[in-house]
């Protein structure tokens, strides 16, 4: 999930915005919705990844697909997000990234500078 996150924004990161197309676009918010619909489904069973279940790889991997989902499921994980920080599971600025993220979804300032 994380190669394929990547290697579609690896495309944006190519070309110049006038260039992007609408393929390109509808591309990237298919492999969005795909990976957000499969992290759903880990999260309901496993619980937000941990280093012992899936490895730090394997948590950043998550985090990844967590900040290019839409906005409803961010705010929906804010929580979850501070637990694993707490937790050591997530970088300091990870989890001020998110947090950030969040707030200006909502039309808010950030809190952290992050963004």
């Amino acid at each position: 999930m994380h190669s394929t996150d990547q290697e579609v924004r690896r495309i944006f990161s190519e070309k110049r915005p006038e260039d992007f197309t609408p393929e390109d676009v509808a591309r990237l918010n298919s492999v969005d919705r795909q990976n957000t619909a499969r992290l759903k489904e880990i999260i309901r069973q496993f619980g937000w990844p941990t280093k012992r279940l899936v490895g730090q790889d394997g948590v950043n991997a998550a985090f990844i697909i967590l900040q290019h989902a839409d906005h409803s499921f961010q705010k929906e994980m804010l929580a979850t997000i501070e637990r694993a920080f707490d937790r050591h599971q997530l970088s300091g600025e990870d989890y001020a990234m998110f947090v950030d993220r969040v707030l200006l979804g909502d039309g808010k300032q950030q809190r952290y500078g992050s963004q």
